[in-house]
């Protein structure tokens, strides 16, 4: 190669990295915020994972490609250059990994904050989805990955994944709990039993609280006293779970004891508050509303309150509930009746009463 030659080389080299460069910049500088303003999280997620990335890629291609023009020059022997290339072939397979997992995470990003703007086009529901097919989409990306670095390297895929198999099963039957765990963990993210920010309970253990992240083998839940519960998800797997926060009423039930004098007014009271309660904005007339004399009780004579509010969220539900509870006792003062309290009426025999002394 001629001195003019490798010179020209070089420059054209050069060149070509700075255009490269400088229209990747254009692009990036011009469409990224119409992705913005338009919302699209697929593109603007691409624009921003693929920006800084390609620079650095630019700049280590652009290197090597100069390298491997020098050595040329000053006649290197073929085991550098051919280094040279295994490394511009291991620059490329590193910049695609870091594109996709940059991608996958602002993808993840973007989603969620879609979802929690009420964004309607997002066809996944929570963001436990979301989270979910990004950690399976990382796990591909990695397998597929570390496939073709293998494979350039010159290791035979089919004898590995033919090991792989055996591997797997000595694997699986040594670690079967976690095994467990995360068979658990994927049913937990298909059959969404819960979602992160639900608040959650298990009627057969001791568990109560809100889930803060769902994992490949733990889930980790703040209880009410704002302590991390981590929880194997074979177990969450394996237990009955109530989900309050997915109700879609909540129930007011109360009894209210009136006295025995006050029995002429119970239809008159029920009337009104049966009225009262019906007509409140919050509660839902479409369910069962029970306002009647249930129960004969030692000291009072019991109505049973019952009804379900549209109010799911556990301020708003005590808030209502103590609206109609002071109305409820205001209607049983406007008939002139009291609330009873436990009494005792003792009979003594007028034989036994003990008469004072005459003077």
């Amino acid at each position: 190669m001629s001195q003019h030659d490798w010179i020209i080389k070089s420059i054209t080299v050069l060149a070509s990295a700075i255009l490269v460069s400088l229209t990747e910049w254009i692009i990036y500088r011009r469409l990224t915020p119409r992705a913005i303003h338009k919302q699209q999280v697929w593109r603007e997620s691409f624009l921003r994972a693929f920006h800084e990335p390609v620079q650095i890629l630019v700049v280590l291609m652009t290197l090597s490609f100069l390298f491997s023009i020098i050595a040329e020059q000053l006649s290197f022997d073929g085991d550098t250059l051919k280094t040279v290339d295994n490394f511009r072939l291991f620059f490329l397979i590193l910049f695609t990994f870091w594109v996709g997992m940059r991608f996958i995470r602002r993808v993840e990003e973007g989603m969620v904050v879609c979802l929690e703007k009420g964004e309607t086009k997002i066809k996944l529901n929570d963001r436990t989805s979301v989270h979910a097919i990004s950690q399976f989409s990382r796990v591909v990306l990695i397998i597929i990955t570390s496939l073709i670095v293998l494979q350039s390297l010159g290791v035979r895929i089919s004898a590995l994944l033919a090991f792989g198999g055996v591997g797997a099963l000595v694997l699986g039957l040594a670690a079967k709990d976690n095994l467990a765990n995360f068979i658990g963990g994927m049913m937990i993210y298909w059959d969404r039993p819960f979602s992160v920010g639900d608040w959650i309970r298990s009627p057969d253990q001791e568990i109560e609280g809100t889930v803060e992240n769902i994992g490949w083998r733990l889930t980790r839940i703040r209880t009410l006293d704002k302590r991390a519960l981590y929880l194997p998800n074979g177990i969450l797997s394996n237990i009955a779970i109530e989900n309050p926060s997915r109700m879609t009423h909540r129930r007011i039930k109360t009894t209210l004891g009136v006295r025995y004098e006050d029995a002429s007014k119970i239809i008159a009271i029920t009337h009104d508050i049966d009225q009262m309660v019906r007509q409140y904005p919050d509660i839902d007339e479409k369910q069962t509303v029970l306002i009647y004399l249930s129960e004969f009780a030692p000291s009072s004579l019991n109505i049973l309150i019952q009804a379900f509010t549209k109010a799911t969220d556990g301020e708003a539900f005590q808030a209502v509930q103590q609206d109609i509870f002071l109305k409820v006792v205001d209607i049983v003062n406007k008939h002139g009746a009291e609330c009873a309290y436990p009494t005792q009426t003792l009979h003594v025999d007028p034989t036994c009463w003990i008469k004072p002394e005459e003077k």
